[in-house]
């Protein structure tokens, strides 16, 4: 890639290209200002179809952008919501799993205790574990609430 000197130009040529530009402008400006057919009210029609033009386009541009962007956070959401059941069922999964483990390497003992528990529960006895023995056959359990009154 080469590039291309310049050509130095002298102040005078450099102010005659400017006052060239400003012509040409001006002349463009009287064309469309000073012709009656273009000018309603004073107003330049071309400059504010241009710029309805442009008003237009960017809010075209606006829209589908905003669309694009709204379909993409759908997408998103979605595969959010897939994930999270994903991971609900993971979680439930090793829960399971390690309920049965649990189940299968219990020990004799823990078992009973655990199988005590569970009738007391059902039979709508004490659940605590810490008092499990403490009750004995035949025992009143009911004997605060009663001598309350």
């Amino acid at each position: 890639m080469s590039f291309q000197a310049r050509r130095e130009m002298s102040t005078q040529e450099r102010e005659r290209l400017r006052i060239e530009r400003l012509r040409k402008r001006n002349e463009d400006r009287e064309k469309r200002l000073l012709n009656a057919k273009l000018r309603i009210y004073g107003r330049d029609n071309e400059i504010l179809e241009q710029q309805n033009k442009a008003k237009a386009e960017r809010e075209r541009t606006e829209k589908e952008r905003d669309l694009a962007m709204d379909a993409k956070r759908a997408e998103e959401a979605k595969m959010l919501s897939i994930m999270e059941k994903e991971r609900e069922k993971e979680r439930m999964m090793d829960a399971y799993q390690l309920a049965e483990f649990h189940k299968r390497q219990q020990q004799a003992k823990a078992q009973r205790d655990a199988e005590e528990l569970a009738y007391r529960k059902s039979d709508g006895g004490v659940a605590n574990t810490d008092t499990l023995f403490l009750q004995f056959h035949g025992e009143d359990s009911s004997k605060k609430e009663r001598l309350k009154m």
